[in-house]
């Protein structure tokens, strides 16, 4: 209770200042720290949303504003507008993981809604950004490419897989579908 009580003193003097700030680009950073900690710490999305929007108008190219856009639309599952976020942000971004992250999250977007060319290319980018990607991102990675019907991309993941996997009927599945693929 007590922090919760100190979250919303925050967010008071976070509004407050807020009201008091005549700089755009200042009252979109505040407006996006009092959406994130509505969100995060007093689990009000209604408002926490609003400020992340009113950030987001305030500073159209503010990324951090899109972005904690694009992960909220994300969490809520509103997969058209968690794409659109992530499609608008990701070349801007220049930390690579964070990247990577967005890369990620927009093939399994893209996967679900039944964009498998842009998964496939998301994703890629993914393999491009990581030094070692992981299992999770190489399997997402083979179901672009099986979705996407790209047999290179398949070979390519499948190749990927089998350096990860030690288990010997995992590694025969893998090479079994190697064949088949080699046989089409």
């Amino acid at each position: 209770l007590e922090s919760d009580d100190r979250h919303a003193e925050l967010a008071s003097a976070l509004r407050a200042r807020i009201n008091v700030t005549d700089d755009p680009e200042r009252s979109a950073a505040l407006l996006c720290r009092l959406g994130r900690l509505y969100v995060e710490q007093l689990q009000e999305e209604r408002k926490g949303m609003a400020c992340l929007r009113r950030a987001a108008e305030l500073s159209p190219d503010n990324q951090e504003a899109l972005l904690a856009l694009a992960d909220r639309h994300f969490a809520r599952q509103e997969w058209q507008e968690a794409e659109d976020l992530y499609t608008r942000t990701v070349s801007t971004v220049e930390v690579p993981r964070e990247r990577s992250r967005i890369c990620r999250r927009l093939g399994e977007i893209q996967l679900g809604m039944d964009m498998p060319l842009a998964a496939l290319g998301s994703l890629q980018r993914v393999s491009e950004e990581e030094e070692e990607p992981t299992r999770e991102t190489t399997q997402l990675l083979l179901r672009a490419a099986r979705a996407a019907r790209d047999a290179k991309a398949q070979g390519d993941a499948l190749a990927q897989l089998l350096s990860m996997v030690d288990e010997p009927d995992e590694r025969l599945a893998l090479l079994k579908e190697g064949a088949r693929l080699m046989d089409e």
